[in-house]
């Protein structure tokens, strides 16, 4: 008997011991020559690899994770800012009506060093946030605490925009009395918001928004939306889409005041993103096609050079990551079967698979950063 119980305490001993290492939290190494990659999994986890083999071609690691004590929710977004010593993180509630109560979403700041969460702010939908070029605001568009967002009607008549600053002691409401949706927000410069207003019937705006004068300026009119407006590195450019009768969609380039729009390239999609390499070399865009595949065009922003690097059937989700300036990454979601984290070499378009993760455990985005050599104390 007494033989039976010590095996019983070491099985449990055991136990607990293999369940600590597996839910053990890691932070990613200082030796990373060419940055990390970023990318959640559920239950509140974040993993993390090395980018070198992207540089080396040689076999990626396997990701490590860490652990944050936040909501059992999605993370839609983790943004770094441009200096790459913090991050911001949207967090989404459950708005589902099966549990009875709709949650709030919540935007965080994560400083690297510590692998913190500080909760900026509570709001009852975050529809798009954006670093300021310099670092010291946070854009946030969404619909303010308190309010039922889970309709498109809710989210058309109370969205705004506010500004944050990064320690959570600021925080300004710059829209109120601007009427519609607020979209796709980025800045043109450390004092200029350029965004998008679905004001469904009523068509659809781009404005550029002083947030010292509070004053904001119509560039673009439309009946259809979600041009998906985005301005250049230097701010002196904004490309755009646009629908052509039949569902087809259309490239344009304007000015950062709203004139010279000049016609870039016609695709045979549903959607046209376009966002810009950090280097202003490449214009990547992102479609959806009429057979709802996901694929990714590049092309130059004179309007030369389209191609298209990737195409799939699968849900996927890109960055770039700003490794000699020539790399996308791709989260590449199938439902039900295994998910792919890809890297394409720009503009030869080689696809190379970085690491496979089971239905469980898909990465629905993937974000990169700088060397953690290069970043200073915050």
């Amino acid at each position: 008997m007494k033989n039976k119980g010590l095996v019983k305490t070491f099985f449990f001993i055991l136990l607990l011991a293999l369940s600590a290492k597996a839910f053990q939290s890691h932070t990613p190494s200082q030796d990373s020559k060419y940055g990390t990659l970023y990318f959640p999994l559920p239950n509140g986890r974040l993993a993390f690899m090395s980018a070198d083999c992207l540089i080396t071609d040689s076999k990626c690691p396997e990701p490590k994770s860490t652990w944050f004590p936040v909501r059992a929710s999605q993370w839609t977004t983790l943004s770094w800012s441009p200096d790459g010593t913090k991050a911001f993180v949207v967090v989404a509630g459950n708005k589902s009506d099966s549990i009875g109560v709709e949650e709030d979403d919540e935007l965080f700041l994560l400083n690297p060093k510590t692998y913190s969460l500080k909760s900026l702010i509570l709001m009852s939908y975050i529809n798009d946030a954006s670093w300021s070029p310099d670092g010291k605001w946070l854009a946030v568009a969404g619909v303010k605490e308190g309010h039922d967002a889970a309709t498109t009607d809710v989210q058309i008549a109370l969205s705004e925009i506010f500004i944050i600053s990064p320690d959570g002691k600021s925080i300004v409401n710059l829209t109120d009395g601007l009427h519609g949706m607020k979209l796709h927000l980025s800045w043109l410069d450390q004092d200029t918001i350029l965004f998008e207003v679905d004001d469904y019937p009523n068509g659809c705006g781009t404005y550029s928004f002083d947030i010292h004068e509070k004053t904001w300026v119509s560039l673009l009119e439309k009946p259809d939306c979600y041009t998906f407006p985005q301005p250049s590195p230097d701010g002196k450019l904004i490309a755009y889409g646009g629908v052509k009768g039949d569902n087809d969609n259309e490239l344009f380039m304007m000015n950062s005041d709203g004139t010279d729009k000049t016609l870039l390239a016609e695709l045979d999609t549903l959607s046209v993103r376009p966002v810009w390499s950090p280097n202003q070399e490449w214009i990547r865009l992102d479609t959806i096609d009429k057979r709802i595949n996901s694929s990714i065009f590049i092309i130059f922003p004179d309007g030369t050079g389209l191609q298209n690097v990737y195409q799939s059937e699968n849900f996927a989700r890109v960055a770039w990551a700003p490794i000699n300036e020539s790399y996308l990454l791709i989260s590449e979601f199938d439902q039900g079967s295994v998910s792919k984290l890809l890297g394409i070499k720009i503009p030869d378009g080689k696809v190379r698979i970085l690491s496979i993760f089971d239905e469980n455990h898909p990465p629905h985005w993937v974000s990169w950063r700088p060397p953690l050599s290069t970043i200073s104390n915050p």
